[in-house]
């Protein structure tokens, strides 16, 4: 009998194989209670179109509780969803949610009739927690679990905050909750790849980023470093991967640990490409040997969010980062022999469009600079709750969700508020389609055609001729470009 069901909500896009990575806050939650002799299964919407056959089958056996983790946006509606499911098949069961949306918004979350639970913050021990309270013969003190939020009388009740996990006090992930093959990613045809967590929190402020509002989240704590390579080294031998995405929110946070976790890869002789998120003023600030330590290890692509071409935007937003510095680190990666990957986003409250225009302007002279440089797709802003950003929107009238559902829509696919006119809109949003070709090299290394490869590089260049030369007024290919998108998805 499974004490404990864990549902991992679809999202917006979800293609197996491609964009369906591990599900690891729940995965992290079952390994911990499986360590601890609990039960557990693992329901995972992306990957099983039968899910909903599954959960019934799994509530008939009655499990202590469900859980469901979100993220702001489409996963709540999946989740809710999976809720509903449980509330007909096993009116009884508790129904805990947990996850990024939950944590930043207790008891908005909790009032909603298919949640009885909120988990807020670190999940593990509170989950080991609450299924001994709910398993055993008296009824549950649930005031004394720290970080749960719960119903007393019908009135929501938030304990105090649970202090973070340490990393190290984690058991190692147990892929036997899963079938691996559903989450090995094939973004590059032919290279198996999968994820990797080794620390959790960023010690940064960013204005537009939901871990300044977790509990916690701007504490970083990080594993020891042989741990790290014991990982890496565990999923490239078991899965036979060619590569692993470290999922680290700043895995170059330590400089020192970073080194030792390099040298160990290197000592022991593993062969396999890491890839992993990096700030880029660290890049500015590293000397070259250690970017060379870096790229010996196997970090052959590091990925950077510049977000903007406007240095006033950079301030708004509270990157702490300047245009300099992200044109000096493009320049020093190319030294060093190291692929960046630079994230762009557009849309903020107050941007001009003459300030996205620089952002293009800067994607633009970063491919031409560097021709191993990489470039996202302009993302649009779209306000994350309890961000310090969405209050200077709320302040310009900006009206929020006040329900669980209302935020289910929110996501990076549309403009949601800024200062732009329906015209300017309309010329972010195309720009938002088109820089998915404009360095010329991602979608190329996604598609194994040689002819699409061609294609779409030559597409490229027109994307970075429009950029040179300031024409956005006809964009005929962004229809066709949207057409293909939703056939995909």
């Amino acid at each position: 009998m499974p004490a404990v069901v864990l549902v991992y909500p679809r999202t917006r896009w979800d293609v197996r194989n491609l964009t369906t990575r591990l599900p690891l806050s729940v995965l992290y939650i079952a390994s911990f209670l499986r360590r601890h002799g609990v039960s557990v299964e693992i329901v995972d919407q992306r990957v099983d179109d039968a899910w909903e056959t599954r959960l019934r089958a799994l509530l008939a056996r009655s499990p202590v509780w469900v859980g469901v983790s979100s993220m702001t946006g489409m996963q709540i509606r999946w989740g809710l969803a999976a809720a509903r499911v449980v509330r007909d098949a096993s009116p009884g069961t508790p129904i805990v949610w947990g996850g990024v949306h939950p944590s930043i918004l207790p008891e908005q979350t909790l009032a909603h009739p298919l949640v009885d639970l909120v988990a807020v913050g670190d999940g593990e021990e509170l989950a080991l927690e609450l299924t001994r309270a709910l398993s055993g013969p008296a009824p549950a003190d649930l005031s004394a679990i720290a970080g749960l939020a719960w119903k007393r009388g019908g009135r929501p009740v938030v304990n105090p905050p649970r202090d973070p996990i340490a990393m190290d006090d984690l058991p190692p992930l147990d892929y036997g909750l899963i079938d691996v093959e559903d989450y090995v990613l094939n973004e590059i045809p032919g290279e198996r790849s999968l994820q990797v967590t080794t620390s959790r929190g960023c010690p940064w402020r960013c204005a537009y980023c939901y871990i300044v509002t977790m509990p916690n989240g701007r504490r970083y704590r990080a594993e020891d470093p042989r741990r790290t390579v014991d990982h890496i080294e565990r999923l490239a031998r078991d899965y036979r991967l060619a590569a692993v995405h470290v999922n680290d929110d700043e895995f170059f946070t330590r400089l020192e640990r970073t080194r030792a976790v390099c040298r160990g890869i290197i000592e022991r002789g593993l062969r396999v490409t890491l890839r992993a998120n990096c700030r880029i003023d660290y890049v500015d600030k590293m000397s070259l040997d250690d970017l060379r330590l870096f790229r010996q290890a196997g970090f052959h692509y590091l990925y950077l969010g510049a977000e903007s071409g406007s240095d006033r935007v950079l301030a708004l937003v509270e990157k702490d980062l300047t245009v300099d510095q992200i044109l000096r680190a493009n320049l020093k990666l190319r030294a060093a022999g190291i692929k960046p990957k630079f994230s762009f986003m557009a849309g903020f409250p107050t941007e001009t469009l003459d300030e996205v225009k620089q952002t293009l302007r800067l994607m633009e002279r970063l491919v031409r600079e560097n021709p191993d440089a990489y470039t996202t797709p302009i993302q649009i802003y779209s306000p994350y709750p309890g961000t310090p950003l969405i209050e200077r929107c709320k302040a310009m009238g900006m009206r929020v969700p006040d329900t669980l559902e209302g935020w289910s829509d929110t996501g990076f696919e549309s403009v949601k508020f800024h200062s732009l006119s329906p015209a300017e809109e309309r010329t972010v949003q195309g720009a938002a389609y088109f820089t998915f070709f404009l360095d010329g090299k991602t979608i190329p290394d996604a598609v194994s055609s040689r002819a699409l490869r061609l294609a779409t590089r030559a597409y490229g260049s027109v994307v970075r001729g429009r950029v040179r030369a300031d024409w956005f007024g006809l964009m005929p290919e962004v229809s066709l470009i949207k057409w293909a998108l939703a056939r995909a998805g």
